[in-house]
């Protein structure tokens, strides 16, 4: 007979105890790195620092992405321009060609 496992002995509630403590000491862990990162003493100065940080980041992709919108417009505007020259050349083309049948079918004399 094997011995059961230590963990079954521990009480569901020590465990979820023990989980939220290590989250906690995690999360306190990622807050000093900020304030090392920062070079700064204070927890909550870091925490602004960052969300700064993460605020420029996304101003930054957002200019990038909108120093771009006029390229990917004009690709948009061409595409959509070639697409009708397109639509064009066919309509002129089924004309042409039902005029052409118009022709050979109209008697020489004119109308009848």
């Amino acid at each position: 007979m094997t011995a059961p496992s230590s963990a079954a002995h521990v009480p569901a509630l020590e465990l979820a105890a023990a989980l939220a403590e290590a989250e906690a000491l995690r999360r306190k862990v990622l807050e000093y790195e900020s304030a090392i990162r920062w070079d700064t003493s204070c927890i909550s100065c870091a925490a602004i620092l960052d969300s700064l940080h993460a605020e420029t980041l996304r101003r930054k992709r957002a200019e990038a992405e909108l120093a771009d919108l006029p390229g990917r417009i004009s690709v948009v505007i061409a595409e959509a321009v070639a697409g009708e020259r397109e639509r064009a050349d066919r309509v002129e083309a089924k004309l042409a060609e039902q005029e052409n049948m118009i022709a050979w079918n109209t008697p020489a004399g004119g109308n009848e």
